[in-house]
């Protein structure tokens, strides 16, 4: 894996190209080119894809983009990849564990927020990164922390199995004796094989003695070396480490958390607190110790990891604010529960990143705010009529008929080529579109955009499935 990630022109440039000749588009631009906090409204949440995406394929920004869900999340991920392609936006899952619960989230969470965080820096262009509120809010390690754990192996480094065990521990990776998922590594003899949280592939380590000799991917299936590395980047399998593992294993003991062992004859069982604080005490990890991320290091949120140029978009400002306080709501009614079953809660640490730092590390980067009010930034941007499966009435007078510019983007691109080449519409269905279009022209490409728009201002519609078939495949 290459320190730093390549990424490929925004898969609809040429669309998103078009951004910079609309005067409200380049206002936004502008006043968040001087940090500025931004209220828009008057746009559909297709056309603010676009407007998103332009941020970064022509704007040159990073965009946070933050959800009321993951749901929602999952949904914004897929409209920002249409416009840029899959490469060019990442995902910061939640951890599953709820507040103060004793369990551990999965280790496919876990590894895609790392990696993202990652990707963030080391990305050669700008990206887009899609989140839920309560990913954002969950604790995170330090951009500086993430640099000094990782390591860069190259060819001709000394790896003494001994202290690479150690280090590789210490990331909070798994001896195993065949790697195949991230976060675990294993040796045989001379080969050292591991799974970086921050790769997608694992890596064969071969030695010559304590010297690498070289580098390789391999398939975790059949286990077959394939391609060389130049490098390998080895990141933390943890957002926290365990340094202070006994540090904070002390303080729970001394709030009475190790007498809580299983009681059968207790009400209720709190006997996996106690576990946690004999983990804690080997410096060992164990259910429960997400819980106090925070306390072992983790005191960062995603947005510091953003780089410079940045911008942070909170969508739907009205259901966020509404997420926020049914998330610290839930938190709340769950201490509260726990402190009514014997257990002393004053030890855990606030289980969320405050609202006040992550509005202040918005505000340091300039952020956008969709929301109704009187000083917004109105865009315009407006939806298109639905043709709901009347699909010769949309050839007549959409694909054939109009004189404005017009993206079509179906994953049924080929068919619709078909059907506009029987009216005498000469057309190709495209996988990207890299240049401009010509004005009055029509595009026609494979892309499953979710929801249509019009920008008048650029005299520019764009149709997806939902108005010419009346349906969209899910995703």
């Amino acid at each position: 894996m290459a320190s730093a990630t390549a990424v490929a022109r925004a898969r609809l440039g040429g669309l998103l190209d078009l951004a910079e000749r609309s005067p409200v588009y380049r206002e936004l631009a502008s006043r968040l080119e001087r940090s500025e906090t931004v209220t828009v409204m008057d746009a559909t949440a297709g056309a603010r894809a676009f407007g998103w995406s332009a941020l970064v394929a022509t704007g040159g920004r990073t965009v946070a983009l933050v959800a009321p869900s993951e749901d929602r999340a999952r949904r914004w991920r897929a409209e920002l990849a249409g416009w840029l392609g899959e490469d060019r936006v990442l995902a910061f899952p939640e951890r599953e564990p709820m507040p103060f619960e004793i369990s551990a989230p999965s280790g496919g969470a876990v590894h895609q927020r790392l990696l993202t965080l990652w990707r963030l820096t080391r990305a050669s262009a700008p990206v887009a990164v899609v989140t839920s509120l309560r990913a954002l809010l969950q604790h995170t390690i330090p951009p500086d922390e993430l640099a000094r754990r990782g390591r860069t192996l190259r060819a001709g480094d000394r790896l003494a199995w001994q202290e690479t065990a150690t280090w590789l521990f210490d990331l909070g990776y798994e001896p195993v004796t065949e790697v195949s998922e991230p976060g675990t590594f294993s040796r045989r003899g001379g080969i050292i094989d591991i799974y970086p949280a921050s790769a997608e592939e694992p890596a064969r380590v071969e030695l010559f003695g304590d010297e690498i000799e070289t580098l390789r991917a391999f398939d975790p299936v059949t286990q077959r070396s394939q391609s060389d590395l130049a490098e390998l980047v080895v990141l933390p399998a943890r957002e926290f480490g365990m340094e202070r593992a006994a540090e904070l294993a002390e303080r729970l003991a001394a709030a009475g958390w190790d007498r809580h062992a299983r009681d059968d004859e207790a009400a209720t069982d709190l006997s996996g607190y106690a576990r946690l604080v004999d983990a804690l005490r080997e410096g060992g990890y164990a259910p429960g110790a997400d819980a106090f991320a925070s306390a072992l290091g983790a005191d960062a949120s995603l947005l510091e990891h953003l780089g410079d140029r940045a911008t942070v978009v909170f969508e739907d400002t009205v259901d966020l604010e509404l997420s926020h306080d049914s998330l610290e709501a839930q938190a709340e009614e769950r201490r509260d529960e726990l402190a009514g079953q014997g257990l002393t809660v004053a030890v855990f640490p606030t289980p969320y990143v405050p609202r006040s730092r992550i509005d202040g590390v918005a505000a340091q980067h300039g952020a956008v705010r969709v929301r109704p009010a009187a000083d917004a930034l109105r865009l315009g941007w407006t939806g298109v009529t639905s043709y709901a499966g009347r699909l010769d009435q949309f050839l007549r007078e959409v694909a054939a008929g109009a004189t404005d510019t017009r993206l079509v983007a179906t994953p049924q691109a080929a068919r619709l080529a078909e059907l506009l080449a029987d009216r005498d519409v000469t057309t190709v269905a495209r996988d990207a579109v890299d240049d401009v279009p010509a004005t009055g022209s029509l595009v026609v490409a494979r892309v499953p955009l979710a929801e249509g728009f019009a920008l008048p201002e650029l005299g520019v519609r764009v149709f997806t499935d939902a108005e010419v078939f009346g349906f969209r495949k899910p995703r």
